[in-house]
């Protein structure tokens, strides 16, 4: 190349003078002339040249070949031979040094010129090699995976630190045998040992990894492993040779027990609270019960007049046993979902009916608070297939807690409309609203959001999660849109026929 740097070590004074004038016209660089073997190491220390032209029969203690062995091992420059000699004892010499080249003079300036280009190109295309080489094998010897290099026979040809580890075998003792004999791969159950070299020759890959793979190591330990091979193919698209990259997985197959355990706690556990509220649910329904209709016989003065004290004593005696009545049936339900044995009961019925239902039943309470209550439902919605008992109670839930939020002689709308199979239902209220930040956990049971800090709202807190889970039971979505002082829209969808999308 043009403008490389060359380095002249030759004792004759009038041969490297011409030798110069010959490379620099040439368009070569001339860093320097050493007359010796010290002195021209000393040179190619201090110049960094391209390239060396050396004699290898300089005078001193040290002769153009040992000088060249040093350039070479220590600073990485070429060097090429020029002698006058070509006896038997010269080439021998020359061989031990490795030279790029070899000169034999009187020479011909395209013969210098030749070897020059050559030996530049053949040492840059080894430097980068050697780059790569070195690069390739930091990254192997880095690499926290296990690597193992075989031939197509099997044969292991390189092991990096991970699998000397993994494995229990120096690469040194490894190097040479079959892979068989130091890395084997069964199931784990130990019913099949898997031949990995055939695997990888027949399909041109083999990924293992589900956790049921396992290693035995040179101490005989069993280590589950994630595995893949796959083929080393040269320029010619030939297999020369297989690498395996494995990991020891003990850490995740462990953390992937524990998570399934502690899943499998978390659902025990919850099925035991479930069937605890249900079993109290039951026990507390039955004398809820009687209280009520017991209230109820007094305040009809079915065995005699009662005052006014007794009569406000026995309103409240039956508000409050109502109140927990709902309290323990809402939870019962709630339970029930959680535990999985909450069943839909499809059947079909007309839409306007059900909601004006739960209009005359919240009537009273829209009444109380002079709220306007209005209906507006798609007169095509008479047909719809869904739980009518449990979408009377979303309704319910929805509408009561609109007027319940609702301003006094606020507004209150429920809207029903169909789209395709979709059948959507919005209950909107002019009332308190709901910040952003509350309107996540609005659905979440036993929560009440009051903007005031203040409960000022009765409630189980139990009504919107079970509004929740009975439109998600239907294969539907529900959702709220809302800002402080602006009022609230609570929506949800269902399959009008009953059938999820």
């Amino acid at each position: 190349m043009k403008g490389s740097r060359i380095l002249i070590v030759e004792d004759e004074r009038i041969t490297a003078l011409d030798i110069k004038y010959r490379l620099e016209d040439s368009g070569y660089v001339v860093t320097g002339i050493a007359s010796s073997g010290e002195d021209a190491i000393e040179s190619a220390k201090e110049t960094k040249p391209d390239l060396v032209l050396m004699d290898i029969m300089i005078e001193g203690d040290m002769d153009g070949a040992q000088a060249a062995l040093h350039v070479h091992d220590r600073f990485r420059i070429p060097v090429i031979f020029l002698t006058a000699y070509a006896d038997e004892d010269t080439l021998r010499k020359a061989k031990i040094a490795e030279p790029f080249g070899y000169i034999l003079k009187p020479f011909e300036d395209k013969d210098l010129q030749t070897n020059i280009e050559i030996t530049l190109y053949k040492h840059r295309a080894e430097q980068e090699l050697k780059e790569k080489e070195a690069w390739v094998s930091a990254i192997l010897k880095n690499m926290a995976d296990a690597v193992i290099a075989t031939d197509v026979s099997g044969t292991i040809r390189h092991m990096n630190p991970t699998a000397e580890i993994l494995t229990g075998w120096k690469e040194s003792d490894a190097v040479g045998k079959p892979l068989f004999g130091i890395f084997r791969i069964s199931t784990a159950n130990d019913e099949m040992i898997i031949d990995l070299v055939q695997k990888v020759l027949e399909n041109g890959v083999f990924k293992g990894g589900n956790n049921e793979d396992l290693f035995l190591s040179r101490e005989h330990l069993k280590v589950p492993v994630s595995i893949t091979g796959t083929s080393i193919k040269n320029d010619r698209n030939e297999v020369i040779g297989i690498v395996y990259v494995f990991a020891d997985v003990t850490a995740q197959k462990q953390e992937k027990e524990d998570l399934l355990n502690a899943k499998l706690s978390a659902e025990a556990a919850n099925n035991s609270k479930s069937e605890f509220l249900a079993n109290m649910s039951h026990e507390l329904r039955t004398p809820l019960t009687s209280i009520i209709g017991f209230s109820d016989i007094l305040l009809e003065e079915t065995f005699g007049e009662i005052n006014e004290k007794q009569h406000k004593f026995l309103e409240n005696v039956s508000s409050s046993s109502k109140h927990l009545l709902d309290l323990i049936n809402s939870i019962l339900d709630l339970s029930k979902v959680e535990a999985g044995k909450m069943q839909i009961s499809y059947e079909y019925f007309n839409v306007f009916d059900v909601i004006s239902e739960i209009k005359a039943i919240v009537l009273p309470l829209a009444l109380k608070k002079d709220i306007s209550l209005d209906i507006r439902i798609d007169p095509t919605m008479n047909n719809m297939r869904a739980d009518k008992l449990k979408f009377r109670q979303i309704m319910y839930n929805l509408a009561s807690n609109a007027i319940k939020f609702a301003n006094h002689r606020g507004h209150v709308s429920i809207e029903g409309s169909l789209s395709g199979n979709l059948a959507q239902f919005r209950v909107k209220d002019d009332g308190i609203g709901i910040s952003k930040t509350d309107q996540p956990k609005i659905f979440n049971p036993f929560t009440q959001v009051d903007s005031s800090g203040v409960r000022r709202y009765e409630g189980t807190g139990l009504g919107l999660a079970l509004v929740k889970k009975f439109v998600e039971l239907h294969g539907g979505h529900v959702w709220v849109e809302s800002e402080p002082g602006k009022g609230s829209v609570f929506s949800f969808t269902i399959p009008y026929d009953g059938v999820p999308a």
